[in-house]
């Protein structure tokens, strides 16, 4: 008799462990995933952090979580993580009562690129492993891995020359809103430009000077459709890294910067369109921006959507149109654009092994031509 009541009050504990477990084990746990560093370059590393909280005083022998990111997050491999498609990892914890564990595992960001972690999986058990519990968590931690700065000779010569040109042009404009002194009316001056309360002090016909202004930016255009049969997609990162220095060198200039690409943007899957700003906060939302453009994806025709903008107010701005291909419709609007501003600046990021007649230029446009040499990777 002892027996079987022994055997009743072990099922009974057992049948209420797995209830207690079924009901409880998910309160108060807290699982985060998150980024050290929400953005970081192409090849650096970056840390990921694993959170696991538990708030109460029910322990977790095991603690099993998953989750999947891109296979371009590049984490040291182990016996936990497997790589196809994605990148799928699956670390066990034991989660004692009142306790919290940070793991924080290291990654490389090996391509340029805009990630996130969306959702996580929970598995545990009770303390007898009767009982298998699954959760899921939903939660979105996201990466910038920005372009990386891009540096070379030719390059480098074409920043200094449209670093002159911009400075060299940003005299040129009068500021209508300020005023820097007071002259004698001349015949040729505007009514409007008289300023009657100095002319009523000095009994003689006074005129505002207007001051100078500078430019009112730099406007890049990132052509990023590619209709070789082979597609040259590393060019296509180059082109973009070289938006991304251009960007960095005008806006260090104190020079506003607009960018315009016709690749989808991942978050908003329309184009890409940074209005003009200057400072580091539009050096960061033009890295960003670039990061976010999806190659994957086809280009929007350049002349629809591109030659539109380009179009718009040529002679206020210095322009730089960044593209690694030639083909002959997208040179056919660089001809329509040169027509109002004939000193516009095309970036060509070129291999030295391609073939000569991938970089026929048409002749009107030899001027505006800046070939960029860039090595294979």
């Amino acid at each position: 008799m002892i027996i079987v009541f022994m055997v009743f009050g072990v099922a009974a504990f057992l049948l209420l462990e797995r209830w207690v477990y079924q009901k409880f084990w998910e309160k108060d746990l807290q699982v985060t995933l998150r980024f050290e560093n929400p953005a970081i370059y192409e090849r650096e590393q970056g840390i990921l952090e694993e959170v696991v909280e538990n708030h109460k005083r029910l322990p977790l022998p095991v603690l099993k979580i998953k989750f999947q990111c891109s296979k371009y997050l590049r984490f040291d491999r182990g016996i936990n993580s497997t790589v196809t498609d994605f990148y799928y990892r699956n670390d066990v914890f034991t989660a004692m009562p009142m306790k919290r564990i940070t793991r924080r595992l290291t990654f490389t960001g090996a391509k340029r690129g805009y990630y996130g972690i969306r959702g996580i999986d929970l598995l545990s058990t009770d303390l007898f492993y009767l009982k298998n519990l699954r959760a899921e968590r939903q939660g979105e931690t996201y990466l910038y891995v920005l372009p990386r700065p891009f540096s070379g000779g030719d390059f480098d010569m074409v920043l200094q020359k449209i670093s002159g040109e911009t400075l060299a042009r940003r005299a040129l404009l009068e500021d209508p809103f300020e005023n820097r002194g007071i002259r004698p009316y001349q015949p040729y001056d505007a009514m409007r430009t008289i300023n009657w309360k100095a002319t009523a002090r000095t009994g003689m016909l006074q005129v505002n000077q207007k001051n100078y202004t500078a430019l009112k930016g730099v406007r890049i255009f990132l052509n990023l459709d590619d209709h070789a049969i082979l597609r040259q997609e590393e060019l296509l990162e180059y082109a973009i890294r070289m938006a991304a220095m251009l960007a960095q060198q005008m806006l260090g200039l104190g020079i506003r910067v607009s960018l315009f690409a016709n690749a989808p943007d991942t978050i908003t899957g329309n184009y890409l369109e940074i209005p003009a700003g200057a400072g580091a906060g539009q050096l960061d939302t033009i890295r960003k921006g670039l990061a976010r453009i999806d190659l994957e994806k086809p280009a929007y025709d350049y002349s629809e959507f591109m030659l539109p903008k380009m179009l718009d107010n040529p002679g206020e701005t210095c322009t730089a149109v960044i593209s690694p291909n030639h083909y002959k419709d997208f040179q056919e609007s660089l001809v329509r654009y040169q027509k109002q501003d004939p000193d516009f600046f095309w970036l060509c990021p070129v291999y030295r092994s391609m073939d000569s007649d991938r970089q026929e230029v048409l002749d009107p446009l030899k001027k505006c031509y800046q070939p960029v040499v860039c090595e294979r990777e």
